[in-house]
Formats: structure tokens, sequence, C-alpha cells
């Protein structure tokens, strides 16, 4: 499913008809497959044309408000990711800006359940860093504004399980969760 999916996202970025907002939207659902699958570094290879990696900001320029959001969120997401495993000084902060300026726009264009999606990411940062009270309060947000939809729901619920199981520090105040 995994390989179906992104070869087909790939032959939609490949129309030449496409107009930049969807180009990027396309490639930022691109890299979040990738990233889903743990394939960071194909992820970022995925945003080649809006960004040029860790350090860089994003292209953004010509790009609505929703698609300039969705690109901080994935951008910033992958930036933590892959700060984690190559253990790259400054990445979970650089991470947190990107995400961070996303959810604002998302909040602004009143899109609460991709605002939600950034506050999940935000939280893994925090986590990241062993800021572990910021993690659980940004989930708990998170989870608060999913409440009303339940596969959305089970899948962050899932995420905050995870966590919690992998760290001591995320069980206290769990049953809230």
């Amino acid at each position: 499913m995994y390989l179906t999916t992104v070869n087909a996202i790939l032959h939609e970025i490949d129309n030449p008809a496409l107009a930049p907002n969807e180009r990027a939207l396309l490639r930022c659902r691109l890299a979040r497959h990738q990233e889903q699958a743990g394939e960071y570094e194909a992820a970022s290879e995925a945003l080649a044309e809006l960004w040029q990696g860790i350090g860089d900001r994003p292209n953004l320029e010509g790009l609505n408000d929703a698609t300039q959001a969705e690109v901080l969120l994935r951008v910033g997401a992958i930036t933590g990711w892959i700060g984690s495993a190559n253990q790259i000084e400054g990445a979970q902060e650089a991470a947190k800006d990107l995400i961070s300026e996303g959810e604002r726009l998302f909040e602004s264009l009143g899109l609460k359940k991709k605002a939600a999606e950034a506050q999940s990411d935000l939280a893994l940062c925090y986590w990241r860093e062993g800021a572990f009270d910021e993690a659980r309060v940004m989930l708990q947000g998170a989870l608060d504004e999913f409440e009303d939809t339940d596969l959305a729901k089970g899948n962050h619920r899932a995420s905050v399980r995870k966590a919690q199981r992998s760290s001591p520090h995320l069980q206290r105040n769990s049953h809230s969760v």
C-alpha cells in the first residue's frame, strides 16, 4: 500500500498542469507518507523543490496561507526526525519554530484540526529534548481538539500511549489522556 500511494503521488506531481499550491501540497503528502514509514531522508527529498534541508527556511513564495502552513509543518516535523536521528544540535528548536509558525497559520485560518496535528508534532520535539511536562501539555491540547473525531482521536491516543510507554515521565497524570 505504501509503494502504491507513493507511486500515485509521484505520478500526480509530474502533472505539468498543477498549480504551485497543488504541487506543494502533493509534495507535503508524499513527505508525510515517507515520514510515517520512517523514511526521513526520502521525506526530505520529497520537499527538495521547496526546502534545501535542515537549517534552511522553506521557500513559501507564491503559496497561499494554508499551503504555507502545511509546508512549515512538514518541514518542521522532518527537521525534528532527522535532527533526532543524526543528533543535530539545535534541530529540535528549529523544528519547533517551524511547526509553531505553521500552527499559528492554521489557527488564523480556523483549521483547528491541522493546528492540533501541529501541536502533536511539537509534543514530539519537546519529548526528544526531555521536556516531558511540555510534551504532555501539548499532547493533551491536541487530544482535546481531536475529541470529536473518533478515528483521529484513536490515532493520536495511540501516539500518546506509545510515548507514555517509552517514557515514565509522561506516565504521570496519564489517566486524563
